[in-house]
């Protein structure tokens, strides 16, 4: 079993805002040039269903993370200039990518 340096070294996480992707499909067809994507998770509005612009993705290793976000920072599609952070995320904040609405 992976100690927890070793489990944090694996994960890599992205936050998007400003997305001009509407889907999961059309952000792992963008996004899957740098890595392996574990998971999707994209915001959606409350009662209507629409994305919110905001969006984290989940890659096999942290480095694919940080190249997503080096690359794809500051592109512009859909007249949006997407922002891409690689974040860390921690044990008990793990949940984001745990469907729900967003408000």
């Amino acid at each position: 079993e992976a100690t927890d340096a070793e489990h944090d070294i694996t994960r890599g996480v992205i936050h998007i805002q400003n997305s001009p992707f509407t889907t999961e499909e059309g952000l792992a067809d963008y996004f899957r040039q740098f890595g392996k994507i574990i998971r999707i998770k994209l915001c959606r509005e409350n009662g209507n269903g629409r994305p919110t612009g905001e969006a984290f993705l989940e890659f096999r290793t942290r480095p694919m993370a940080d190249d997503a976000a080096e690359h794809a920072n500051g592109k512009v599609g859909d007249r949006k200039r997407m922002e891409v952070q690689a974040i860390e995320v921690a044990d008990d904040d793990y949940d984001i990518f745990t469907p729900r609405d967003v408000e």
